[in-house]
């Protein structure tokens, strides 16, 4: 991508709360008018990255950070935060509608921002309402409470008052988690219809939905620390099935590689049962090395102490084998939210396990 085609940048970001590292040393450009999925499984981080983007993560004690984030060039750092966010909005996983009426809620931007000519104000609340497909449901309620209205329609309401105040990138937090299918489909729709004229960065749980609204997909998981990493990044049509795990890959739009068929139902319900079947096999053998480690440790049985450093070799092994076939299947499958959540509880119990592995040899 060229700079002109980038409206934000994070350059060997890493974010720490407190000793704890939070994110490791994440490097992507999200393009201009393009919405960018950020994926992966529950702590990774993904939603602390998506806050850096505007500075959000400046409200939590503690937090420290290294490398930078750029919007159109420049440094974030370096930004009044007050018109930072008001140049990068934000939604919520859960709609948070001010207890105003819906007109008060979408111009509380304006406002604090100084606008208050009345009829300017009537203007950019119904231009964002009508962006935000949400003007023929309400244009006769807007002196009711904004809380008084559906889940989608708040969450739809809280688009309205991110973008009444023009910002340039919009950062979704989950915003469909909460609402029912029918809602979802609104707020994907009208994704695709605000991308016309912002930059938006969304977080989602949801292959599928990454897949359906998407144009760019970066996919995140933790390390042996816990650290939340960069595993791949690039159009979402073309990721490649096989992450690596020693570096972040980013694929260019001018990849060309062939993408596996589909597996069928049947194979894909084996490769679960297998994933499962491994997780059981690296937990039991991380059990017994604990158990002999203690005997070893009380016998001073040097020999033993060698046997378990070997065994502890096996079990990373074993789970960078579990690891690479979970993101292998996520990759290329597009997993229904069911198997998704299996597949992200594997993850998160094998880079457990690993580290648990870890104790005998100490």
């Amino acid at each position: 991508m060229t700079q002109q085609e980038i409206r934000m940048k994070a350059e060997g970001y890493s974010l720490f709360y407190g000793d704890f590292k939070a994110l490791n040393d994440i490097s992507l450009d999200i393009p201009v008018n393009r919405i960018t999925a950020f994926i992966g499984p529950s702590g990774c981080g993904k939603s602390t990255f998506l806050r850096s983007f505007n500075r959000m993560n400046d409200l939590i004690p503690g937090v420290t950070t290294e490398g930078k984030v750029y919007l159109d060039g420049k440094d974030i750092s370096g930004e009044d935060v007050v018109d930072l966010r008001r140049k990068v909005g934000m939604v919520f996983q859960r709609p948070n509608p001010f207890p105003k009426s819906i007109f008060d809620n979408v111009a509380y931007g304006p406002r604090l921002h100084g606008m208050k000519n009345r009829s300017e104000l009537a203007v950019t609340v119904e231009k964002s309402l009508r962006k935000a497909a949400l003007w023929d449901e309400v244009k006769d309620d807007l002196h009711k409470s904004g809380m008084s209205i559906s889940g989608g329609q708040q969450q739809r309401l809280c688009i309205a008052r991110a973008i009444a105040v023009e910002p340039e990138v919009i950062l979704m937090d989950e915003p469909a988690s909460a609402l029912d299918p029918v809602a979802t489909l609104k707020i994907e729709e009208l994704m695709n219809d605000l991308k016309k004229n912002y930059t938006i960065a969304i977080v989602t749980h949801n292959m599928q939905q990454a897949a359906r609204v998407s144009d760019y997909t970066a996919f995140l998981l933790t390390d042996e620390n816990r650290a939340g990493n960069l595993i791949e990044f690039g159009p979402t049509r073309q990721i490649s099935p096989l992450p690596r795990t020693a570096g972040p890959r980013i694929t260019s739009a001018e990849d060309s590689a062939d993408r596996e068929d589909a597996m069928t139902r049947e194979n894909f319900d084996r490769e679960l049962e297998e994933l499962k079947q491994k997780l059981f096999q690296v937990t039991e053998r991380v059990r017994k090395n604990l158990a002999a480690s203690i005997k070893y440790l009380d016998e001073r049985d040097m020999k033993g102490a060698g046997m378990i450093i070997e065994a502890d070799e096996i079990v990373n092994l074993k789970c960078l084998e579990i690891e690479e076939q979970c993101l292998n299947i996520i990759a290329t499958q597009q997993p229904v939210a069911t198997d998704l959540r299996l597949l992200f509880s594997i993850l998160q119990i094998s880079t457990e396990i690993e580290r648990i592995g870890t104790t005998p040899r100490e």
